[in-house]
C-alpha cells in the first residue's frame, strides 16, 4: 500500500494511535507548529510518556514552569552529567540572589535543612536538618584589612546582624590566648593586641604585661642567672621608679632603697644630698 496523507481541522477520537510493526511514529514535523499533548484537568490524569523499558530523550530545551517530583521510590540518586547547575535563572536586577540554594526535606518539613546564599548576597548560609544553629560563611569578610597576609578563621556569634539569619559566622578575626582551652602557652594572662599600630615587623600590645622575667637582645643560654631583667642593649625610659609604687613626677629616677654604683657617676648639673655623704675614698674637685 501507498503512503497516504489524510488532513483534518476539527478533532479525532481515537483509543490508540500505533505505527506499522517496526516503523516509526512521528506526530509533527516540518509544517508543524506548536504541538499540545495533554489531560483533561483533574488531579487523578496523567501524560504517561514511554513505559517502563523505553527511554524518553529531549533533543531540544525542556521547560518546567511546574516542580519535578521523583515518585519512584527505587530511584534515591539524581546523577547529573553536566559540570555546573544554574540556579536563580533568568533573574534579572542586583542582589536578586538573596537565599538561593538547595534545601533539605525532613520531619515532614521542605527546609529543614538547607545550603543557601545569606540574605546580603555576600556569605553563604548552612543548616544540618537535625540542628537548629544556623551558620554564615561571611565570604566578603575573609581578607585583613591591616596588611597582614594570614590570620584566624574563627566562629563568633551573630548575634542581631540584619539579613545574616544565622547565630553564628565563620569569618577572619583576633584570637585571644585565654578563648582557646587547654593551650600550653608561658603567657598566663590575655594578651590583646593594638591592631592600628601593628604592622608586619612590629607587634604592639594594648594591655599590661605581666611576666616572670624579662630578656632583651639576650640569648636563652647568656641571660644573667637569677635577674629580674636582662637587657643586652641601651634603654631609654622616660620616668623609672625603683622600689617604689608610685613614681615622683618632679623626678626622672626616684630610687627607694639602697643604690649601688659599680663605676663611675656623672653629674652634669647640680647634686643635692638631704642627709650625710660617706666616703671610703678620696673626693677630687676640680
Amino acid at each position: 500500500m501507498s503512503a497516504q496523507n489524510a488532513d483534518f481541522t476539527g478533532i479525532v477520537r481515537a483509543n490508540t494511535f500505533d505505527s506499522r510493526p517496526g516503523s516509526s511514529l512521528s506526530i509533527g514535523g516540518t509544517n508543524a507548529g506548536n504541538i499540545s499533548i495533554k489531560t483533561s484537568s483533574g488531579a487523578s490524569n496523567k501524560l504517561t510518556l514511554g513505559d517502563a523499558g523505553s527511554n524518553v530523550e529531549i533533543l531540544g530545551n525542556l521547560f518546567l514552569p511546574g516542580s519535578v517530583t521523583t515518585t519512584n521510590t527505587n530511584i534515591n540518586n539524581l546523577e547529573i552529567k553536566n559540570k555546573t547547575i544554574l540556579l536563580n535563572d533568568e533573574a534579572s536586577g542586583s542582589k536578586v540572589a538573596n537565599f538561593c540554594g538547595l534545601q533539605i526535606r525532613d520531619d515532614n518539613v521542605d527546609n529543614k535543612g538547607y545550603f543557601l546564599t545569606n540574605g546580603r548576597s555576600d556569605g553563604y548560609l548552612f543548616k544540618s536538618s537535625q540542628s537548629a544553629n544556623r551558620v554564615n560563611l561571611d565570604v566578603s569578610g575573609l581578607y585583613l584589612p591591616n596588611g597582614l597576609t594570614q590570620g584566624f578563621v574563627v566562629l563568633r556569634p551573630s548575634l542581631s546582624i540584619a539579613d545574616i539569619s544565622a547565630e553564628y559566622t565563620i569569618t577572619t578575626g583576633l584570637v585571644y590566648i585565654s578563648d582557646i582551652q587547654q593551650l600550653d602557652t608561658s603567657l598566663n594572662r590575655r594578651v590583646e593586641r593594638d591592631v592600628g599600630n601593628t604592622t608586619v615587623n612590629t607587634q604592639t600590645v594594648s594591655t599590661k604585661l605581666l611576666t616572670g622575667g624579662l630578656y632583651v637582645g639576650k640569648a636563652v643560654d647568656t641571660f644573667i642567672a637569677n635577674s629580674q631583667m636582662d637587657i643586652a642593649g641601651n634603654a631609654f625610659i622616660s620616668r623609672l621608679g625603683l622600689g617604689t609604687s608610685a613614681v615622683n613626677t618632679s623626678y626622672t629616677l626616684e630610687v627607694n632603697n639602697n643604690a649601688r654604683i659599680a663605676s663611675n657617676l656623672d653629674v652634669s648639673g647640680s647634686l643635692t644630698v638631704q642627709t650625710n655623704i660617706n666616703n671610703y675614698g678620696r673626693i677630687i674637685q676640680w
